[in-house]
């Protein structure tokens, strides 16, 4: 079993419990995510997205050293309560430090259309999710794989939730460059790269 099968094991578990098919599983999470985020939205929390990842990881972990979880949601709002908690007692985060633009050669190849796009998408982005989403998909190789390791770190959440964090930004900003290329991405001109590994 690889280290990418490893990680994402818990997950895998965590989605068996929540529907008997993929896309049943896919949709119940991903709504129990909007609920997990919406709870810390409501109380003010500046980062629910990342809370409702770290409760989601929590799970995931829990359902994969065997816990027994009756209600998965009602099990999902107790977690959110501590790490709730915890995000109150910890202080803020230091701001990421990542150059703030990236050059056209960055975006592995796209044209200087493609490249003016994804800037714009990127400039609409809050200052801290850019520099993550920058760093993210920065370096090969081993530098990647550290530097991964310390954003997580940085962000308090493990590297699955990481993943998942960053794939939906990937995907969000890819819809955003191709709506303001206004044609289809293509294969060389993906804006994040051609995986989230």
């Amino acid at each position: 079993m690889n280290a990418a099968s490893q990680t994402d094991e818990p997950l895998l578990g965590l989605l068996r419990r929540l529907g008997s098919s993929d896309e049943a599983a896919g949709e119940a999470y991903e709504a129990l995510r909007r609920l997990l985020c919406r709870h810390f939205e409501v109380r003010d929390c500046p980062d629910a997205e990342g809370l409702a990842d770290q409760v989601l990881d929590r799970v995931s972990r829990r359902v994969s050293d065997g816990v027994e979880i009756g209600d998965v949601h009602a099990y999902a709002r107790g977690v959110a309560r501590l790490v709730l908690l915890e995000a109150r007692r910890r202080p803020a985060p230091e701001p990421l430090l990542v150059e703030p633009s990236i050059a056209p050669e960055d975006v592995g190849g796209a044209d200087e259309e493609a490249a003016r796009c994804l800037e714009q998408c990127l400039d609409r982005l809050d200052a801290s999710m850019r520099a993550g989403v920058i760093a993210y998909y920065t370096d090969d190789g081993r530098g990647r794989i550290d530097g991964r390791k310390q954003l997580a770190a940085q962000l308090g959440l493990s590297a699955t939730a990481l993943r998942l964090r960053m794939l939906r930004q990937r995907l969000s900003l890819e819809q955003c460059v191709r709506g303001c290329a206004g044609r289809p991405l293509g294969r060389n001109s993906q804006a994040m790269g051609s995986t989230d590994r």
